[in-house]
C-alpha cells in the first residue's frame, strides 16, 4: 500500500513529496508491531486513512497529520517529536486528534464528551482536525465487521449523529454519502437492499429527465450559450429519512446544469422557466446574495413531467466548489494564518459560546450537537443580509445574531411584511424587521426559554446580570 500512497503524491511539490515519503517511514517506525483486531499490521489504518485523503489531492500538512495522527496516542512518541521532526502544525492537528488519558475519567459519556470538545476547540483553529477525523472514521466504517455486533450499531448511531453532519459542515460529500450508506447498513440492514434498490430504479428516472431537459433546451441554444446536465442523490439513510416524511422520490435529487458564467446562468435560469412551469416560492439565489461557500448557484423547482425537480444553475467554479467542498478551499500553499480564518469562518462561534455557556462537558456536549449540527436556514435582514441560524430558530436568536445591542430593545417585529411575536420560530429565507424601542429596555428572563442559540442565550445572561 505505501506504493500506492507514492504513486498518488506525485501532485505534491518536490519538498512535499520527501516530507510525505519520511512521514510514511517514521509512521512505519512508530507503529512496527501493532495489529489491529482483525489481524492486520496497524499501520494499514493510517496508511488507508492517508489514501482516502490523497484522492481528495489533500494539501501536504494533512497528509502527513494523518499519517501520524495515532502515533502520540498509541505509540511511545510524543507531540514533541512530531514538531520536531515536522512542525507546529502537524503537532496541533496530531494533539487535536489524540484522546485524553482514559485512566484521567471514570465515566465513558464524560471521558467521550471530552474528547469531542478537544477536538471542535482544536478544529476552531485549524478545520484539518475534523477533515482528518471522519476520514479516520470512514476507514472504521469500512472494516467495522470486524467489531462485535453489540458495538456496531452504537458505533454506527455516533457516525450519523456527529460525523455525517461534521461532513456536511464542510461539504465534505464524497465521505458524508459513503458514511451515511454505511451507517444505514448497520443501523437498518433489512431495509439496506430495498432502498439501495428503490435509488437505482430511480437513477432510470433522473436520467430519462435529464435527456429530456437536454432536448428541450436545445431550442433556445444559441452558438455562445454552453452548458452541461447532471445529477446527485441523497445518500441511502438522508433519502429513507425523507421518505418516511414525504412519499415523493423527486424531494432526494437535484439536477445540476453547469455553464460558463453568472450572466449565462440567469439566461439559462430564463430558459427553464420557459420550458417547465416554476414551483412558487421555491427560487433562491446565492450567487448574488453569498450565503455559502460551497453553495453558489440559482435554485429552482420546476414541474418536469408530473416530477417537481430541484434544480441548481452553477457556473464551473460553482460546480467546483460544490463538488470540492473544503478541498475547494484549501491549499498547500495558503498561509497558516488563512487556514485559522477559514476555520474560524466554517466553525463560526457556536463552539466558543458554549465553552462560555457551561463548563460541563456532557452539557456542552448535548448544546453543540443540537446547534452545530442542525439544518442551516438562512434568514435575511430587510437590506437582504443573510443571517445563518440553526433550523428551530427564533426571531429572538435572529435579534442577537444581527446585533446584540439593539436586540434587548426589540419590543416585536416584522415577519415577511406582517408583524408577529419576537418569540416566533423563523424559516428558511424569510425576511425579519426588528421593531426598536431605544429608549427602553425589553429584555426579560423569559427570553431565554426561546432563544435556541448559544449566542442569544450568553448574551441574555451578560444582560440581564447587568441589570
Amino acid at each position: 500500500m505505501k506504493e500506492q500512497l507514492i504513486h498518488k503524491a506525485t501532485y505534491l511539490t518536490q519538498n512535499e513529496f520527501e516530507q510525505f515519503q519520511f512521514a510514511i517511514l517514521f509512521a512505519e517506525q512508530a507503529h512496527e508491531g501493532q495489529f489491529r483486531i482483525s489481524g492486520e499490521p496497524y499501520i494499514l489504518h493510517p496508511f488507508a486513512v492517508t489514501d482516502i485523503l490523497l484522492d481528495c489531492e489533500a494539501d501536504c500538512v494533512t497528509l502527513i497529520a494523518a499519517l501520524l495522527h495515532d502515533v502520540v496516542e498509541d505509540t511511545n512518541y510524543r507531540l514533541e517529536d512530531i514538531q520536531k521532526h515536522f512542525g507546529k502544525e502537524v503537532s496541533y492537528i496530531v494533539d487535536g486528534l489524540t484522546k485524553v488519558d482514559k485512566k484521567s475519567v471514570q465515566n465513558k459519556e464524560e471521558y467521550e464528551a471530552i474528547n469531542f470538545k478537544k477536538l471542535l476547540v482544536a478544529a476552531q483553529k485549524d478545520i484539518r482536525v475534523i477533515i482528518i477525523k471522519v476520514t479516520d472514521r470512514l476507514h472504521n466504517m469500512r472494516t467495522l465487521q470486524v467489531k462485535n455486533k453489540h458495538k456496531q450499531v452504537p458505533y454506527a448511531n455516533e457516525t450519523l449523529k456527529i460525523f455525517a453532519p461534521l461532513c456536511h459542515k464542510l461539504h465534505f460529500k464524497t465521505i458524508q454519502y459513503e458514511l451515511e450508506d454505511l451507517a444505514f447498513f448497520y443501523l437498518h440492514n433489512q431495509k439496506y437492499e430495498g432502498m439501495k434498490q428503490l435509488l437505482q430504479n430511480y437513477n432510470q428516472i433522473l436520467h430519462h429527465l435529464i435527456d429530456t431537459i437536454s432536448r428541450d433546451m436545445q431550442s433556445f441554444q444559441d452558438e455562445v450559450l454552453t452548458w452541461h446536465l447532471d445529477y446527485e442523490i441523497s445518500p441511502i439513510n438522508t433519502a429513507y429519512s425523507h421518505l418516511q416524511v414525504i412519499q415523493d422520490v423527486t424531494m432526494i435529487s437535484k439536477i445540476h446544469i453547469t455553464t460558463s458564467s453568472i450572466l449565462d446562468c440567469y439566461k439559462i435560469l430564463g430558459m427553464v422557466h420557459q420550458l417547465y412551469e416554476p414551483i412558487p416560492h421555491q427560487f433562491e439565489d446565492t450567487i448574488a446574495i453569498n450565503s455559502n461557500l460551497f453553495d453558489k448557484c440559482l435554485k429552482t423547482k420546476v414541474k418536469i413531467e408530473n416530477h417537481e425537480m430541484a434544480i441548481c444553475i452553477q457556473t464551473e467554479d460553482g460546480k467546483r466548489r460544490h463538488d470540492g467542498g473544503i478541498f475547494s478551499l484549501l491549499s498547500s500553499d495558503m498561509p497558516h494564518s488563512e487556514v485559522q480564518q477559514l476555520s474560524a469562518q466554517l466553525m463560526d462561534d457556536t463552539i466558543m459560546n458554549n465553552i462560555e455557556l457551561t463548563k460541563d462537558t456532557l452539557t456542552f456536549y448535548d448544546l453543540v450537537s443540537y446547534e452545530l449540527f442542525q439544518d442551516t436556514i438562512v434568514v435575511f435582514t430587510p437590506q437582504l443580509q443573510p443571517i445563518h441560524l440553526p433550523e428551530g430558530a427564533t426571531i429572538i436568536d435572529f435579534a442577537f445574531a444581527v446585533n446584540a445591542e439593539l436586540a434587548i430593545h426589540m419590543s416585536s417585529a416584522k415577519r415577511n411584511g406582517d408583524k408577529t411575536s419576537i418569540m416566533t420560530t423563523l424559516s428558511h429565507l424569510d425576511i425579519v424587521e426588528m421593531i426598536i424601542d431605544s429608549h427602553t429596555i425589553q429584555l426579560e428572563t423569559k427570553w431565554l426559554n426561546f432563544a435556541n442559540t448559544s449566542k442569544a442565550q450568553l448574551a441574555i445572561h451578560k444582560a440581564l446580570h447587568k441589570e
